[in-house]
């Protein structure tokens, strides 16, 4: 798949301030006119961090490792949704990865309390995680 745009932020400056917006000219809507200014556009030190951040991410083969070590964490992730009814599905790619915690696989019936416990859990052994409450 090819998106049309392609939005990103944070981690493409290690930490500098930057935003990134790539839109494939040929697919642009004929509808769009006009000059498009931004307050935080051209600042070069972020964009000097962004060249380095890209770079950096190149010569250390950083995607291809995200993939290889992404596809073991999926793995185990998948594991352990077969030995444990209370994860409903794992998805995501690379290091990004989520769990659904649910109370029946069936219904997709959210389960925050098992939430809770495995996030007190994962904090207790040393990993910080999120959840997103939708």
């Amino acid at each position: 798949m090819t998106p049309d745009i392609l939005t990103s932020a944070k981690g493409l400056a290690n930490g500098a301030p930057v935003g990134l917006t790539v839109i494939h000219i040929q697919r642009l809507p004929s509808s769009f006119q006009g000059l498009n200014i931004s307050t935080f556009g051209g600042n070069p030190v972020t964009s000097v961090a962004a060249k380095a951040t890209i770079d950096f991410i190149e010569e250390e083969n950083l995607l291809e490792n995200a993939h290889t070590v992404g596809s073991y964490f999926r793995g185990k992730l998948e594991e352990l949704q077969a030995k444990h009814a209370l994860i409903g599905e794992v998805r995501g790619m690379g290091l990004m990865q989520a769990l659904e915690l649910v109370k029946d696989r069936k219904t997709k019936e959210p389960a925050p309390e098992a939430t809770a416990q495995v996030m007190e859990r994962a904090r207790d052994n040393g990993l910080l995680i999120g959840k997103v409450d939708c």
